[in-house]
């Protein structure tokens, strides 16, 4: 992932599945396409999960659907295979090579704004679908634990019957406590 000259990351990483297209050259020059899907994304990259043995600095070209007939596109590069997921399956760290792509049209916060951060949200608006990573204090943290809990409850204690959804578009949230930028070893 790209990190800034002192060491430090350019945004922060956050756990997000999204099914993405992923396509490339082979070695013999034939184009190989498959359906891949995100398991973290930041700013400027992500790891990937795909069936295929790629090779560290493999340029891919990244495509993902928004609408109709419209597509969002990027070129990547490997950085690194992180894992393997069995029973076929690798993970790759990538990195985005146009850092102006926006590519997952998510909203990151500058990093020096994690410094005091016990917390991270990743908040999708249920009638845009704009999503953003904020970051919270302890107070904002106390305070969201027990808004959610009050919610659960609440949600639970007024279950719809099973197999109607009345809320089909709800938030997405994705928090995860966050400890502040590390510098690189």
């Amino acid at each position: 992932m790209t990190t800034l000259s002192d060491g430090l990351r350019q945004s922060d990483r956050v756990r997000f599945r999204m099914p993405v297209e992923v396509s490339w050259v082979s070695s013999a020059g034939v184009t190989i396409t498959q359906n891949a899907e995100t398991l973290l994304v930041s700013r400027n990259g992500g790891v990937l999960r795909l069936t295929e043995k790629l090779s560290m600095g493999q340029e891919l070209h990244l495509r993902r659907h928004l609408e109709g007939d419209t597509w969002k596109n990027t070129r990547a590069r490997v950085v690194a295979e992180i894992d393997q997921d069995p029973p076929n399956h690798f993970l790759y760290a990538i990195h985005i090579l146009d850092p102006r792509s926006d590519f997952w049209d998510i909203d990151f916060p500058a990093p020096h704004n994690a410094e005091e951060a016990l917390a991270r949200l990743l908040m999708e608006c249920s009638f845009c679908q704009r999503r953003e990573v904020v970051y919270l204090d302890e107070l904002q943290l106390k305070s969201f634990e027990v808004a959610s809990a009050s919610r659960a409850s609440a949600s639970f204690a007024t279950r719809p019957p099973s197999g109607s959804n009345p809320n089909p578009k709800s938030a997405t949230l994705n928090m995860a406590r966050t400890a502040p930028p590390k510098k690189n070893a």
